[in-house]
């Protein structure tokens, strides 16, 4: 492996890379200006310097860590069957977030920023 992104996920058990990896890719196809880091302990994304979101595992769940912006809340509805915090959706192997929700927040941090309605931009 040969970035600290490719570290993170070859450590985890193989299921839960999977789906990780799945939604990396996902992530990353859907807008190529996307680089990834190391935030927060797990993979993040970043768009011109703007963090995005995170992606990562924990005991019993993986989340999206979203710490910026409001697009959790503007998008409730859509996230009702996951466990939604103010700045995490926790999903399962069970129920697994699927890549076209990443994709669809994704866009909706990127207009986010677009609109720079957002003062924590990082």
């Amino acid at each position: 492996m040969d970035n600290a992104v490719d570290d993170y996920l070859a450590a985890q058990p193989p299921a839960e890379r999977k789906l990780l990896e799945g939604l990396r890719k996902a992530i990353l196809a859907a807008e190529p200006e996307v680089e990834e880091v190391i935030r927060w302990g797990v993979p993040a994304f970043r768009y011109r310097g703007k963090l995005l979101f995170g992606i990562g595992t924990a005991k019993h769940h993986m989340a999206m860590y979203v710490p910026y912006g409001r697009i959790l809340s503007k998008h409730a509805e859509s996230l009702k069957n996951f466990d939604v915090s103010s700045k995490a959706v926790r999903f399962t192997l069970e129920r697994p977030m699927p890549a076209r929700m990443a994709v669809k927040l994704l866009k909706a941090r990127l207009a986010e920023i677009a609109r720079a309605d957002n003062p924590f931009l990082d």
